[in-house]
């Protein structure tokens, strides 16, 4: 007795002793990042982390007794800081190798650069301080084209020099053209023999130009990552949106936006495979509707989202306005064996299992992302956000929460 007595007063000191699996988890990410940092002066495209790499590149420039030497390293500079936003600082670079005496083959690269510099300019000037719906869509036209036009004149005359030496050069010829573009003097201010014709731009399809609904919606963050998560995350059937940011110029670390659905009809289904895999990988799903009076078939097959992709196996059916849903058909991969559902209620969760004639209703409590208890993001360093549809563009007050502290909720 006394034996059980006492290990039982040892084992909360015990408990206690061993640190979570989350705060295993968020020491792991730190000591990581602490890792990919320490590699910025052997690699100088470490995770993008170009700024970093800028800066050792001016050490080095520094110390460097060798004219070449010197040469190559500011021209990596002028690389890394282009890279890193900081366009006018590198042009300032470029410009000051160009006025050396430079071999043929180093001056091409820097003239090839500070076009692409010049360009990024015009970019960063118009299509992101002053973006609009129709910002870099090719054909650029209409809104598209730049105000502010320093920049792609500038690449203009880089561009023009490079194909005096070489009309040879593709690269060239295309940037020119996209630089003439975006000042509104395409086709006719082109040289004819650089113009690019028309035709190429041209598009056979009656469906129209895309719009950039992003602006609309409140969801141009400005993130270099380019990462994103599409899920539904409160249970409600309408997919939310996660847009990552991993890296020192990014607008916020992470940021989730909640989608308020608009009384649109949707059907989630929950797929479990027997003959075929059980992840249902390869399933095709046909869902028929009725709006308006009029049919239409959603079509979409069981997938990780491609190369990389991450995408939840769950399916996720957009139904719109849909005033009644005909049926819902599942061709499983394997067998080939299809199975049509003609007494599927909208706006709910179904669980469908292959061979299985009755579908399983799933009840799951519809979670508030206003609670921090059922949010979680995992950034790189920061603070992580949360905001609510339509966005605030202010952090949630309830949400000022470190990595290390988030951790531990998982």
């Amino acid at each position: 007795m006394i034996l059980i007595v006492l290990l039982l007063a040892l084992y909360p000191a015990a408990s206690q002793a061993q640190p979570s699996a989350s705060e295993r988890m968020a020491a792991r990410l730190q000591q990581l990042a602490s890792e990919v940092r320490a590699q910025v002066p052997t690699n100088l495209n470490t995770l993008n982390m170009n700024a970093a790499s800028a800066a050792y590149l001016r050490e080095q420039l520094a110390n460097a007794q060798n004219h070449n030497r010197q040469q190559a390293l500011r021209l990596e500079l002028a690389i890394q800081l282009l890279r890193a936003g900081q366009t006018r600082e590198s042009i300032a670079e470029l410009h000051f190798l160009q006025a050396q005496d430079l071999t043929p083959s180093l001056r091409t690269r820097v003239r090839d650069r500070l076009g692409i510099a010049y360009l990024r300019l015009g970019e960063q000037e118009n299509c992101l301080l002053n973006h609009t719906i129709a910002s870099c869509l090719l054909p650029i036209q209409g809104e598209g084209i730049h105000p502010l036009q320093e920049g792609s004149q500038a690449a203009i005359e880089q561009y023009t020099a490079a194909l005096r030496k070489n009309q040879d050069d593709l690269n060239a010829r295309w940037l020119l053209n996209i630089a003439y573009m975006t000042l509104g003097q395409y086709p006719h201010a082109v040289l004819p023999d650089w113009l690019v014709p028309p035709d190429c731009f041209a598009d056979s399809s009656t469906i129209g130009r895309f719009a950039d609904r992003a602006p609309g919606l409140g969801l141009d963050v400005v993130a270099l990552s380019g990462s994103s998560i599409v899920d539904d995350f409160d249970n409600d059937g309408y997919l939310d949106v996660v847009l990552g940011g991993a890296y020192d110029g990014d607008f916020y670390q992470n940021v989730l936006f909640e989608n308020p659905g608009h009384g649109h009809r949707w059907l989630t289904l929950r797929l479990e495979g027997v003959q075929s895999n059980r992840d249902a990988l390869g399933t095709r799903i046909q869902a028929r509707i009725r709006a308006k009076g009029l049919v239409r078939d959603i079509y979409t097959t069981v997938g990780s989202g491609g190369s990389f992709g991450a995408s939840s196996l769950q399916q996720e059916l957009g139904l719109g306005r849909a005033d009644t849903l005909l049926f819902v058909e599942v061709i499983w991969p394997t067998t080939g064996q299809k199975q049509r559902f003609s007494n599927l209620a909208m706006d709910q969760i179904v669980h469908i299992r292959e061979g299985d004639a009755t579908p399983i209703l799933i009840h799951l409590n519809r979670l508030s992302l206003s609670s921090p208890a059922h949010w979680f993001l995992t950034p790189l360093n920061g603070p992580n956000r949360l905001f609510h549809y339509p966005p605030s563009l202010a952090p949630h007050p309830n949400l000022d929460i470190r990595s290390t502290r988030l951790l531990q909720r998982l």
